[in-house]
Order: C-alpha cells, then structure tokens, then sequence
C-alpha cells in the first residue's frame, strides 16, 4: 500500500493523473464555502488520496479554457475522515465523531448534510440530512 501511495502522488504531481469532477462540483464547493459552509470529507479511502484527490482536481474545458492544468481545492475543506480516524460508514458513532472533530453540539445536527454513496445510512444523524449521490442531490440541496 505504502508503494501504491507513492505512485499516486508521483502521478499527480507529474501530471499524469488529475481528478475529473463533474462540471458543477467545483462551482458549488466554492459557492457553499463562500456562503460560508464547513466542507469536510469522509471516504472509505485514506485521507491521503483525499488530500491528493482534491489537490488536484481537472480543470473543466470551456470556451476560454482548455481544461489543462489542476485546482487545487484543499483550501475549501476544513476536515479529512476515513475508516480509520472516524470509523465504519454504517455505524452512527462515526458520523458523531466527524461532528465532535468539526466542533459541531447536537444542537448543530440538524444542520450538517452528508452527501453519500451508501444507502445503509439512513439512521446515522439524528436529524441530519442524509443524501445518496446522484439521485437525491438536487431534492437534499432544495431542502437544505
């Protein structure tokens, strides 16, 4: 693993790997980062990919621009979790670890949405909202 590493982060830097995101991640990320939102991110994958996966991020083509180069986006994220510092996505106690690392009370549950790929999590906040990627990403962001 500690090889594979390695070679992820030789690849990015030489330019041979960029992360696509789709088009309107990065707009949005910055838009609720400007409003002032606390983005974090939790995965299955280490914190290290994170770290490399937004670091650097493809530059979207457009008419003004080829889409060469990277963003680097860690600067919108304030926390990094995976399996190892937060715990298992099916079990609610990671979720309250994530909100203890961020600061966040009970209180603050009702506030915090998770974007997730995994449909097992429907019970993890109390009173947080919890939306499965692709298809509820546009209901969750109208009711938040």
């Amino acid at each position: 693993m500690k090889q594979l590493g390695y070679l992820w982060k030789e690849g990015y830097a030489s330019g041979a790997i960029a992360s696509p995101l789709f088009p309107d991640v990065v707009p949005n990320l910055r838009n609720w980062h400007g409003q002032g939102c606390r983005l974090a991110i939790y995965s299955s994958g280490s914190v290290a990919a994170q770290r490399l996966l937004l670091q650097f991020v493809r530059k979207p083509s457009s008419p003004s621009s080829s889409g060469e180069g990277t963003d680097d986006m860690r600067s919108l994220f304030e926390g990094y979790f995976d399996t190892v510092n937060a715990g298992l996505k099916t079990e609610r106690s990671s979720f309250v670890k994530i909100a203890e690392a961020l600061g966040l009370g009970k209180e603050d549950f009702r506030r915090v949405a998770f974007f997730s790929d995994n449909v097992k999590g429907e019970f993890f906040f109390g009173g947080g909202l919890l939306c499965h990627l692709p298809r509820h990403v546009e209901l969750c962001a109208a009711e938040y």
